[in-house]
């Protein structure tokens, strides 16, 4: 997909494999430094769960998919959408 996505002239970001504090790391530097009007796409072809009505993403070493854990353990959709639905982006 990133190749793809580099093909059309997109400048893309790659994580493989990524922990919560990685994913989260770059949730908050990458995502949030996004200039204003940019277009993006954000592709994450890992695993994820629902509890309680909110998406999960569901990170490297997380070995216990207890859903009782997802707080702390996973990484909440909600913190990517918000994000990528400040006023900085126009397309998701």
């Amino acid at each position: 997909m990133a190749e793809l996505c580099e093909d059309m002239g997109f400048e893309t970001h790659k994580l493989l494999n990524a922990t919560r504090a990685e994913i989260n790391d770059f949730v908050m530097t990458k995502l949030g430094g996004i200039e204003p009007g940019s277009e993006v796409l954000f592709y994450f072809a890992g695993h994820g769960a629902q509890h309680g009505g909110e998406n999960f993403l569901l990170p490297r070493g997380m070995e216990d998919h207890d859903p009782a854990k997802y707080e702390t353990q996973a990484v909440p959709m909600n913190s990517v959408l918000t994000q990528l639905n400040s006023e900085r982006t126009v397309g998701l």
